[in-house]
């Protein structure tokens, strides 16, 4: 069903004193920083990214917008319109005469806001497309939900374009769909290193997961484990008690949370099958060991970690991060339970990348007990790190953290970071 709905911004801007909405009300800032966004921004990746939040308001813009430059820059305007779900973008699309070069772009629009008979006109544009085109509406099918459009993507399954191949899989994997599975199978062995790692993440996290291990480099391993293991898959767990001697510690790290998970396990018990791990790998091993006991709810391990020597903080960092994906309903830990460990980690110092990674692991973990480190990342340079902080935020954030979220938004950031913090303010918004 299409949304029908106005900005709280129309409502302060009527009402309320100037300047006092926003101080009392945050998200209006959000509110009138995506309509500016929709009157002015070039930037054709943030636009689609921007798609679910438009709201009714914001659709005239685009679409007059697309009238004026009917070009590359036009054609994705009226694909964010299409992927807005907004009644009132069907409205104008039927409304306004647009330029003959937008022909096929307002057919995919109108075939994502619900329009079927738009179909034949969206495959026959496809088959004329060059590869950015054909990617651009691939993307653009795989979020719409009827079964024309999967039939349409499965027709392009074969693409010579990888970026294409990897939408359609990306689209219909979450359908189980066995022809998506072969194509990430295919596109993990692809030169491109970023085809190669993103096909094995979507596959690592779909439902052919299981079936698929051995396929899976070890570190994409492990989301797989850790849920057997929270379902009480005895194998995994056998194996985990051997794989703890690893050298490999991605492995280990791995090994030692689905023993966290496991039934019946104590922090003594991790301790004892953990030895050899120790005795051959020393203090990095020893903390991760700690890790695992500190997640278990031992106290006495608190201190060791809280004193990590930073050359050996990336390993006990891979035990909670792997624990995490066990999903909240596993690897929520109380609440002061959890506020203790983020405390014992806060000074931790790992790499940009790793730290992302640690504090996306922490929002499951530790739930809002890590915001006190997400928060000072915020102002912080462009890189996954931030990246993952508004993820965060998004995940864990309260109201009063808009305003932080917005002045991220507006700085001069890539497509993707300025994304990742209007989808964060718009997750804190209805709260």
């Amino acid at each position: 069903m299409l949304r029908s709905g106005t900005w709280t911004v129309a409502v302060v801007t009527l009402f309320a004193p100037l300047g006092a909405a926003a101080a009392e009300d945050p998200c209006a800032s959000f509110d009138r920083a995506v309509l500016d966004l929709a009157d002015q921004s070039r930037d054709g990746a943030l636009i689609l990214a921007l798609a679910p939040h438009w709201s009714a308001g914001a659709i005239p813009a685009l679409v007059r917008r697309a009238e004026a430059e009917p070009g590359p820059l036009g054609e994705k305007l009226l694909y964010s319109v299409g992927l807005s779900d907004q009644a009132e973008g069907l409205r104008l699309l039927h409304q306004r005469r647009l330029p003959r070069a937008l022909a096929k772009a307002r057919s995919v629009a109108l075939f994502a806001l619900g329009e079927g008979s738009e179909s034949a006109t969206v495959s026959a544009a496809l088959t004329e497309a060059s590869g950015d085109a054909r990617f651009e509406i691939a993307q653009v099918l795989g979020k719409v939900r009827q079964p024309r459009a999967r039939e349409i993507l499965e027709g392009l399954a074969g693409d010579p374009d990888v970026r294409v191949r990897l939408a359609v899989a990306e689209s219909l994997i979450g359908q189980k769909s066995a022809r998506a599975r072969k194509i990430l199978l295919d596109l993990m062995h692809s030169p491109d290193p970023e085809i190669a790692a993103r096909a094995g993440r979507i596959l690592s996290e779909s439902h052919f997961a299981q079936g698929s291990m051995e396929e899976l480099p070890s570190s994409l391993q492990t989301r797989a484990a850790v849920r057997l293991a929270a379902k009480g898959h005895k194998d995994v767990i056998a194996k985990a008690r051997l794989d703890v001697t690893l050298a490999d510690h991605e492995r280990r790290a791995t090994a030692l949370a689905v023993l966290v998970i496991a039934p019946d396990e104590t922090p003594a018990s991790i301790e004892k099958t953990a030895k050899k791990a120790v005795d051959r790998f020393g203090p990095r091993a020893a903390l991760e060991v700690k890790m695992a006991q500190a997640l278990l709810g031992e106290a006495a391990a608190l201190p060791a970690l809280e004193a990590a020597d930073p050359a050996f903080q990336a390993g006990p960092a891979l035990v909670l991060i792997a624990f995490s994906e066990a999903g909240r309903a596993h690897a929520a830990l109380p609440r002061e339970q959890a506020s203790r460990l983020v405390s014992a980690v806060s000074r931790w110092k790992l790499d940009d990348k790793l730290w992302g990674r640690f504090v996306l692991a922490l929002a499951v973990v530790a739930e809002d007990s890590a915001l006190d480190l997400v928060r000072p990342r915020l102002s912080g340079a462009e890189g996954p790190a931030l990246v993952s902080a508004l993820t965060v935020m998004g995940l864990v954030g309260k109201k009063g953290d808009v305003a932080a979220v917005i002045d991220t938004a507006r700085r001069p950031l890539s497509a993707e970071v300025r994304a990742a913090a209007f989808a964060a303010a718009a997750r804190l918004c209805p709260r």
